[in-house]
């Protein structure tokens, strides 16, 4: 807040919408869909009423990925770390993905940006032709991201596909 930057609060924090809005900072939230819909428009009503303003649509996490190091070391998360924006006194990181739809779509986009009442931000475009069906589908802006490199394995990274992103973008978003 007092750096005046834009706080991007994920779907899978330990804080909600509500508690996060306390804080007066500028905010976006950062949206995953679910299989049952009323569970995000939920989401999306609480971060409109809360003063979120824009919707950071994730979609290059159809399911989670693999992550090795996590393996080896033996990390989890413990369990009363909890999705607090979910379920009565929030629900574990493994039973929110589990809820997660595994097929968002540009219809999704779509709908959203129709419907949500605030610009749709497609986070995770990695390629020209995404970039220019993220346009056309309705998306104000785009995260140029490969999720930190931990989601998807051998993506490019996000320094490389910028240039063929921006130029697909051609300055309409």
């Amino acid at each position: 807040r007092d750096a005046g930057t834009v706080m991007c609060l994920s779907t899978l924090a330990t804080s909600t919408v509500e508690q996060v809005a306390e804080t007066g900072a500028q905010r976006w939230f950062q949206l995953y869909v679910f299989r049952d819909q009323h569970v995000t428009a939920d989401l999306v009503a609480r971060a409109r009423a809360s003063g979120f303003t824009a919707l950071v649509l994730t979609v290059d996490t159809p399911v989670v990925g693999r992550r090795e190091r996590d393996h080896r070391t033996g990390f989890t998360i413990p369990p009363e770390i909890t999705v607090a924006s979910l379920g009565q006194g929030g629900v574990t990181p493994a039973e929110a993905f589990a809820q997660m739809s595994e097929s968002v779509s540009w219809r999704d986009v779509e709908r959203l940006a129709a419907e949500a009442g605030l610009p749709v931000i497609v986070k995770g475009v990695l390629t020209a032709e995404d970039a220019r069906l993220a346009c056309e589908h309705g998306a104000a802006g785009l995260v140029v991201s490969n999720h930190g490199g931990r989601q998807l394995d051998g993506v490019a990274p996000t320094i490389d596909a910028l240039p063929e992103v921006v130029e697909a973008v051609d300055g309409r978003i």
